[in-house]
């Protein structure tokens, strides 16, 4: 069961200044915080200190066995509480946590880290992991520290996990305000569910937290993790006098570490089967690790990352060896996306790729809301393969991206998406980068669906890129840019954009639709252009196209076209073409306009260039029966006498102009 709140004594408080960091408590002082502290577990559950089963605390003497012996009693008391009063506790590891709960003073912002107010644990051993996990088990209130973990040229000691799950599956876990330095992973459980991590503050080599199945709720609240944030150069984590000038645990950690890996069972070829169904992380702040999410052939089925930050992680959110996706929303994150110490790495921000949607699945969702990322190295978000299904990108501010200036020029983007079952949304963004040449603010490759609206695009090389057979949008998109030769390009074959605002309006792209106004007042603006070409005779530039539902079905009702009509000179002659539906499908053209002024009636012209009205012709055999025919219809007879060349129909029969019937 989660213990109840303890009561503090610190020897020195860093918010006010007060105390002296370099003066422990005295005996006197440590006694009456241990059994205050003491006594308020034990109104909670049966304590157990275990300084009564032999430990000594004095970070000299081998405390292994006196911790197992404690454990072993709580164990067998099913609930109990070890408490660790203030002191060092050396220890080679290989403690099973099985319902019991294990609890050391409130020792969070006690300085220095070795403060003799807190209960440290050091861990010397590299053989197994200092503590196994089984079920029903809260870890509260304890520093863990690794002393021979310390910055070299060589590789850091691989030491077994911190926390190690068990086999069969770990559950209703607690860990609570514990501090963790210089573990080499730091909670391993192949099987758990029912985890809450509450305001852990860690650096952890390789990663903080590895996750195997879990078909449970696993939820990381609040938390610090990075290798800077207790400034002390006897922790060693790659800086400083003591360690030297060669930060090689810290180069470690930027270049191979993760916060969170999600591993399954998955390869480079097949799926895991076991799947982590629901991950939620809130209000971290991460620092200094190559990955921030990490799913390496594991299952994420549903995540849900909101507020924090990400500062120094490459690639917050990564899928590899078919490490695959359900869904993922990650919601108000603050993010930084290069590499410590590294500055030509360039990997996307958020990169998911073919592998990752989860096959059988009705596709993946991706939604990022709220996002803030400041020169991200790289491309922002990228997303690769077929599998998903909707990916939402709002309410986000991409800033200096592709600020690599020692690594390739690129080309980034900040949203870069090529899956043909997407369904792309980008709303209410603003996109800013830090392009040395080639790059956008948005690419779609391919994809089923795309709508970008309400985004602003800011001194681009290619502000949007549309290609692929989707059917996109642009509903309000403002660019400025002087680096663009268009706002839009691309080689998309459908593609409408209403409200355009840019100062360099697209050259070789399929259509765009644009609302504006001017001194005369308020006009529609439809532009096309072929890629690499002029126009030639018959290419439609847009029109208005009317349509019903019927039986479920859109059926065309009525067209009105504007096209190019005849061989483009210093200009582009034009047509004008209304086309109608007809009950047996298709549209028919009804009217047109030539460029010269001609009009046609279905085919027939009606009035000449010169707006001469002309009359269809016939010859007496020819003419149409007058009983189909409107009566007051009137033709040119071709073939008539001298003074009898026109035609009046009366409904009965043709008559010439004297009354007498045409014969």
């Amino acid at each position: 069961m989660p213990l109840p709140p303890l009561p503090t004594w610190h020897d020195y408080d860093p918010k006010t200044g007060v105390g002296d960091p370099t003066t422990p408590l005295s005996a006197a002082q440590l006694n009456s915080t241990n059994a205050a502290i003491e006594e308020r577990i034990r109104k909670s559950a049966p304590v157990l200190n275990v300084l009564d089963y032999g430990a000594v605390g004095d970070g000299i003497a081998d405390d292994t066995s006196a911790i197992n012996a404690a454990l072993a009693a709580a164990n067998a008391q099913q609930g109990a509480t070890v408490f660790f009063p203030a002191g060092k506790y050396r220890t080679r590891g290989g403690h099973a946590l099985d319902r019991v709960n294990i609890a050391g003073p409130d020792s969070m912002g006690v300085q220095p880290i070795h403060g003799t107010a807190g209960a440290s644990i050091h861990v010397i051993g590299t053989l197994q992991p200092a503590f196994t996990v089984a079920d029903y088990v809260t870890v509260s209130d304890l520093t863990i520290i690794y002393p021979d973990q310390v910055d070299t040229p060589t590789a850091p000691l691989v030491y077994p996990p911190t926390f190690q799950g068990v086999t069969s599956m770990s559950t209703f876990c607690t860990f609570a305000r514990l501090r963790l330095y210089n573990a080499y992973d730091g909670f391993d459980f192949p099987s758990c569910g029912l985890m809450l991590f509450d305001d852990i503050r860690a650096y952890t080599v390789r990663s903080a937290y590895t996750f195997g199945d879990a078909p449970e709720t696993i939820e990381i609240r609040g938390g610090f993790y990075s290798f800077g944030f207790y400034n002390t150069e006897t922790m060693h984590y790659g800086g400083g006098a003591s360690a030297g000038a060669s930060f090689n645990l810290r180069q470690h950690t930027a270049s191979q570490g993760s916060f969170i890996r999600v591993l399954g069972d998955g390869s480079v070829s097949a799926e895991s089967v076991g799947s982590v169904d629901a991950l939620l992380i809130s209000s971290v702040f991460i620092f200094g690790y190559r990955y921030g999410v990490l799913v390496d052939g594991g299952r994420l089925m549903c995540m849900n990352l909101s507020g924090g930050e990400f500062d120094a992680v490459e690639t917050g959110l990564r899928t590899q060896n078919y490490g695959s996706l359900y869904g993922v929303t990650i919601d108000g994150l603050r993010a930084y996306g290069y590499r410590f110490g590294e500055a030509s790495a360039d990997a996307p921000f958020i990169d998911l790729t073919a592998s990752s949607p989860i096959s059988g699945a009705e596709g993946s969702t991706l939604e990022l809301r709220g996002i803030w990322t400041g020169f991200t190295r790289g491309t922002v978000v990228r997303v690769l393969g077929a599998g998903w299904a909707n990916i939402t990108v709002s309410d986000c501010d991409f800033r200096s991206y592709g600020n690599n200036s020692g690594g390739t020029a690129g080309p980034y983007y900040g949203v870069y998406v090529d899956s043909s079952t997407a369904r792309l949304r980008v709303a209410d963004c603003s996109f800013d980068d830090d392009l040395t040449s080639a790059g956008g603010a948005i690419r779609v490759q391919n994809a089923q669906t795309a709508t970008l609206a309400d985004t602003f695009v800011h001194d681009s090389y290619q502000p949007v890129e549309l290609n692929g057979s989707g059917q996109y949008i642009v509903d309000g998109l403002t660019v400025r840019t002087t680096r663009a030769t268009a706002a839009i390009a691309g080689t998309a074959v459908t593609a409408v954009v209403r409200g355009l605002v840019a100062d360099k309006l697209p050259t070789a792209w399929g259509e765009y639709v644009s609302s504006t106004s001017d001194a005369s007042g308020a006009y529609l603006r439809m532009v096309k252009s072929r890629a690499g070409g002029d126009p030639v005779n018959g290419d439609t530039l847009g029109g208005l196209l009317l349509r019903a539902i019927k039986s479920g079905t859109p059926s065309t009702v009525g067209q009105v076209l504007v096209q190019v009509d005849g061989a483009p000179g210093t200009a582009v002659p034009g047509r004008f073409v209304v086309g109608l539906g007809s009950s047996s499908g298709g549209v028919v053209e009804r009217f047109r306009v030539g460029n010269d002024g001609t009009q046609y009636v279905n085919g027939a012209t009606i009035v000449d260039s010169s707006a001469r009205v002309r009359l269809q012709s016939y010859t007496v055999a020819t003419l149409p029966s007058a009983a189909t025919v409107p009566a007051g219809t009137l033709v040119y007879v071709s073939n008539g006498a001298s003074n009898k060349r026109l035609a009046v129909c009366d409904g009965a029969a043709w008559r010439w102009p004297d009354g007498a019937v045409v014969s």
